[in-house]
């Protein structure tokens, strides 16, 4: 089955590694976005079957762009896993609470960081 996962993070390396491990181990679609504001656009227009979602951004941050998910029935069904640099332990607390899927670090191993969306997603059969 193909897959259809959004891709929002400022740091254009990021998405680029990611893009690629996710391209080269699995047969998924990734549509990206470089800001909170562009991929909550990017989100309603794609309807993707899950997200990764970068904390720390431009116009608007992760937390507040999981937030506007959640409140519009559209898009709210759908899965979030952050990603961050930052994880201490009040941070980690904090963004739980949002209840994401998962909270996943920066830097990352690509191949194993793919393997482990597969999981926490329950797409290891994809």
């Amino acid at each position: 089955m193909s897959r259809k996962l959004a891709l929002v993070d400022d740091e254009k390396d990021i998405r680029e590694i990611l893009r690629h491990a996710i391209e080269l181990t699995r047969k998924w679609t990734v549509v990206e976005a470089s800001d909170g504001a562009q991929g909550l656009d990017l989100i309603r227009r794609e309807l993707p079957d899950a997200i990764l979602l970068d904390v720390m951004m431009p116009r608007m941050d992760g937390r507040e762009v999981f937030r506007s998910i959640l409140k519009d029935p559209l898009i709210s069904s759908i899965p979030v896993i952050f990603l961050t640099a930052s994880l201490q332990k009040h941070d980690i607390r904090a963004l739980q609470e949002l209840g994401p899927v998962a909270i996943l670090e920066k830097p990352f191993d690509p191949i194993g960081i793919v393997s482990e969306i597969s999981r926490l997603l329950g797409w290891d059969s994809d």
